[in-house]
C-alpha cells in the first residue's frame, strides 16, 4: 500500500474510533432507579335491590295497603302510587297478583299496572297505576281481597 493511500485510510480509522469512542461514552453514562411499594385495599360495596312503595310522589308516605272502594259489576278504579329503588343497582319492574279471598275472586276480578318491563335507576321513582277491573258476570262475591306483588330484577 502506497504512504498516499494509508493516508487517506487513516482518517477514516481515526472517525471510526471516534464514533466507536463515543458510543461507548454514551453507553457507560450513570443510571440508578429508586423503587417505592404501594399498596391498599379496596372495600366494595355491596349491591342491594330494594324497592319502597309510597302513596306521594316525594316517596315519604310509605303505602302498605291499597282500599279499591266499592265498585258495580262491570266497574273499574285506579289507583296511582310511587315506586322508588332504594337500593344501589338498576333494576326492572315486575308484578304478580295473588292470594285471592275468595279464591274465586280471581275469576271475575281482574288487577294490572302499568310499569311491567320498566327499568328503574338507584335513587329514582316512578309513577304506577293499579287498575282493578269487576267482571259484569261476578255473583256472590261482595268482598275481596289481593295481595299486590312488585318485584325488582337486578337489570
Amino acid at each position: 500500500m502506497s504512504a498516499k493511500a494509508a493516508i487517506k485510510i487513516i482518517p477514516i480509522l481515526v472517525v471510526l474510533g471516534l464514533s466507536t469512542f463515543g458510543i461507548v461514552l454514551i453507553s457507560g453514562l450513570l443510571n440508578t432507579t429508586s423503587l417505592v411499594q404501594s399498596h391498599g385495599t379496596i372495600t366494595a360495596q355491596p349491591s342491594t335491590l330494594t324497592l319502597g312503595i309510597y302513596s306521594n310522589s316525594a316517596c315519604t308516605t310509605p303505602i302498605t295497603d291499597i282500599s279499591w272502594g266499592s265498585l258495580q259489576p262491570g266497574g273499574s278504579t285506579s289507583q296511582t302510587v310511587y315506586v322508588k329503588n332504594t337500593g344501589n343497582v338498576a333494576a326492572t319492574l315486575s308484578c304478580t297478583f295473588g292470594n285471592w279471598v275468595p279464591s274465586g275472586a280471581a275469576s271475575y276480578i281482574i288487577v294490572s299496572w302499568n310499569k311491567e318491563g320498566a327499568r328503574i335507576n338507584p335513587n329514582e321513582s316512578v309513577a304506577a297505576t293499579f287498575t282493578l277491573t269487576v267482571s259484569p258476570s261476578i255473583t256472590g262475591i261482595t268482598t275481596y281481597s289481593v295481595v299486590i306483588n312488585v318485584i325488582a330484577t337486578q337489570s
